[in-house]
């Protein structure tokens, strides 16, 4: 996969933990099953760019022409990473390298029920501590909805353990497995920039490949394997090639298993940026959580692209990753 490092200014949309969606189709934990003879009272149609002050701000120049064979090349490869960058491997790290703690070394507190460590020492086994960090960790914790396992993390700290090791964090982290009460398994995760760590919970991890993620996901799976759902918002920047950076905004996949009226192609958008500075909209016709079938014209895969209110094309994606949940160790 080439390197992806998240860009740090960008706003990304957030997956609330503990909450499948606002929408009522979504109450009984499972996407809805949109009626496929609703489609055929539905006019095909380009999906119009929503306004924006951006479509005004065009300084006279040519649309940039449409490369969609490198479109398709470099969002396909980011796709295909995506659900691989997720708290996780924070997580992981950040109780690694805390484990080297001992009960005069770092200071502890409690605000408002969270626990916190501050303080620049050197505890007896030989982890150095410089900062601040909070974290809550959830062991079977019921909200009425969803029991969850898992940790999420604030930290503004750099550790060093006894070998060699170095965590950093300036931000915050979270992943959490859950089973809903429909018995569905669910996935939350979130990571902000900040982190890095060269000790061995980074190995084989977005961590130990240096990139430094903005990415919130969610996603629905039944245990028996036989339908899934995410949704996924994260910016990315591109280390090499005509693109410089995407950004995933309310990326939602729902897959047939689940009835869905387009399991090729999520609802959503995609907005890279190319080398010579241009934002290239990228529109999807995927059904959303509220049931609305896409119809059957505007089911392939496909998204209509944009640049400052110019429609330059299409562009073509394999999306099957975001619901092919076989391929990710943490879902086993």
């Amino acid at each position: 996969m080439r390197a992806l490092a998240l860009i740090s200014g960008l706003t990304v949309v957030a997956v609330a933990c503990g909450n499948k969606s606002d929408d009522a189709g979504m109450a009984d934990g499972t996407p809805p099953v949109p009626d496929a003879d609703d489609s055929d009272d539905i006019e095909a149609e380009i999906v119009e760019p929503p306004d924006g002050d951006y479509l005004a701000d065009d300084d006279g120049s040519a649309p940039p022409e449409l490369n969609e064979a490198a479109l398709t090349a470099t969002i396909n490869e980011a796709i295909a990473g995506s659900m691989e960058v997720h708290g996780g491997p924070v997580v992981a790290a950040y109780s690694e390298a805390l484990a080297g703690m001992d009960s005069g070394c770092p200071t502890w507190g409690v605000d408002n029920g969270t626990p916190f460590w501050f303080d620049s020492c050197t505890s007896g086994t030989g982890t150095t501590f410089n900062g601040y960090g909070y974290h809550t960790e959830y062991d079977g914790y019921d909200d009425g909805d969803i029991v969850w396992n898992g940790m999420a993390l604030y930290t503004v700290a750099e550790l060093e353990t006894p070998d060699g090791a170095v965590f950093r964090g300036a931000g915050g982290a979270g992943f959490m497995h859950g089973v809903n009460r429909d018995g569905l398994d669910v996935w939350s995760s979130y990571v902000q920039p900040g982190f890095a760590y060269d000790g061995a919970a980074a190995e084989g991890t977005w961590l130990a490949d240096a990139l430094d993620p903005e990415m919130s996901w969610y996603a629905l799976r039944d245990p028996s394997g036989e339908g899934a759902a995410s949704i996924l918002s994260g910016a990315a920047q591109v280390a090499d090639g005509p693109v410089a950076a995407i950004v995933f905004d309310q990326v939602l996949m729902i897959d047939a298993a689940w009835d869905s009226s387009c399991p090729i192609e999520p609802s959503g958008s995609i907005s890279v940026l190319d080398n010579e500075g241009h934002w290239i909209d990228l529109y999807f016709h995927g059904p959303k959580w509220d049931g609305t079938p896409t119809p059957e014209d505007l089911c392939d895969g496909c998204g209509e692209a944009w640049f400052a209110g110019t429609y330059l094309g299409e562009a073509c994606f394999d999306f099957s990753p975001l619901t092919t949940w076989s391929d990710y160790s943490f879902a086993e």
